[in-house]
């Protein structure tokens, strides 16, 4: 997709970015992402998250686990991005997400022997 940069923008976007950019962004705005979260998992194995709306009543919603991309202007490399929704969010360079994504299929491999 041929997109028009910004002023601001001084290389060419990276080609997973789906997001539109405007010249009127404020720096805090002007990150570059995919269009929707690249993997979200429903965690059966989890407690459902106790949530509240604006009214002060409760509700439950699934632990999920989301995977996503980001990439600020000023940044020389995307972060990957995991967290529970609704929760804590833990930025990793590429080459830690490689690691980690490693480590659960080793877990699942060694679980599976016994």
């Amino acid at each position: 997709m041929s997109k028009l940069m910004p002023y601001w923008q001084a290389i060419p976007y990276p080609p997973w970015c789906e997001r539109e950019h405007h010249e009127e962004e404020f720096t805090e705005h002007r990150i570059h992402r995919p269009a929707d979260n690249l993997v979200s998992v429903v965690l059966t194995a989890n407690s459902p998250v106790r949530l509240q709306n604006k009214d002060g009543s409760v509700f439950f919603e699934p632990a999920i686990l989301r995977v996503d991309l980001s990439q600020h202007i000023r940044e020389a490399a995307p972060r990957v991005l995991l967290g529970k929704e609704h929760s804590t969010e833990y930025s990793l360079t590429p080459g830690e997400a490689v690691e980690l994504g490693h480590a659960p299929v080793k877990a699942g491999q060694l679980a599976g022997t016994s």
